[in-house]
């Protein structure tokens, strides 16, 4: 397996103006030593109208039906560094207690399907895998 090649996390969304909105990382980056942006994404005209007029609202902003990400998805994106780390664990743990299970039952070989599932999951993470599941 190799290792992931993706930005590490923390993720953090910022809206440093009133036509995008921006999904930062802390880690330091030569390229842009303050900002270290991972995905930009532009702002609907009718958000961008309203927020240069002063009547963008917050609820506009988390669900609104334009391309910026609303908040579900916000938090979603910002939470799969996360995610990923997490899954990894779990995968160990399984793999761990299956390797030192003193018999192969119908348990077990669920937990072998699990874990074909959860290294599926981190191919696609990696960028190694496409498609569903």
């Amino acid at each position: 397996m190799s290792e992931p090649k993706f930005t590490l996390g923390p993720w953090r969304w910022t809206v440093p103006g009133y036509d995008h909105v921006q999904l930062e990382t802390e880690h330091e980056s030569e390229e842009y030593p303050d900002m270290n942006p991972i995905l930009c994404s532009e702002v609907c005209k009718s958000c961008a109208k309203s927020w240069e007029d002063g009547k963008l609202t917050q609820e506009q902003i988390d669900n609104g039906p334009c391309t910026t990400p609303n908040k579900w998805n916000r938090a979603l994106i910002a939470a799969s560094p996360e995610l990923y780390q997490a899954l990894e664990k779990a995968r160990d743990y399984i793999q761990h207690s299956f390797d030192h299970s003193r018999d192969q039952d119908v348990e077990c070989q669920g937990a072998q399907k699990i874990i074909g599932v959860i290294n599926s999951a981190l191919a696609r993470a990696r960028g190694e895998k496409e498609g569903r599941l």
